[in-house]
């Protein structure tokens, strides 16, 4: 839990690298099954070789990743995860949701969650929910982090704030 463009850029760098896949959820939305097969090869041959060899095996994996799928599967667990997730501990949690709390806020994590974790799945949607000004604030902030890198040509055909 740090800031985006800092993670963004330190992976960024390794793109290219042999035992890095690098994709973004644009790229992952516009073609879901390459993006399924180019995932299962760089994981290993083998298994995308079992995809393309069995439609029906992957039908279920596009299926069980969908945005339907994965509401129905996430988005009640998330509205009782911390709970569950102290009592697993013994009234204690894993190091990750304290940095989470500090993150965020622990008051953030102690109310239930009164929206879904998983929305709409929609490239664009950010439009419904950024203010005028809080575009020209993320504007600003994007052109400060990723100055003198090519990093924004990721998004370059696709309309987000930068």
């Amino acid at each position: 839990f740090g800031d985006y463009f800092d993670h963004l850029l330190s992976w960024y760098e390794h793109r290219d690298d042999a035992n890095v896949l690098f994709v973004t959820y644009e790229q992952l939305k516009k073609d879901v099954r390459a993006w399924v097969l180019k995932i299962a090869d760089f994981i290993g041959e083998e298994y995308g070789q079992k995809l393309r060899d069995d439609s029906g095996r992957l039908e279920n994996v596009l299926t069980n990743i969908s945005i339907k799928s994965m509401r129905e599967c996430v988005n009640e667990s998330m509205q009782t995860s911390i709970d569950v997730l102290q009592t697993a501990f013994g009234g204690k949690v894993p190091k990750w949701v304290e940095l989470l709390k500090v993150a965020v806020g622990a008051e953030a994590c102690e109310k239930p969650m009164s929206g879904d974790f998983v929305r709409k799945g929609v490239v664009g949607d950010w439009r419904n929910h950024f203010s005028e000004d809080q575009v020209k604030r993320l504007q600003k902030r994007i052109e400060e982090k990723t100055r003198g890198s090519n990093v924004m040509d990721l998004w370059k055909d696709v309309d987000i704030p930068h």
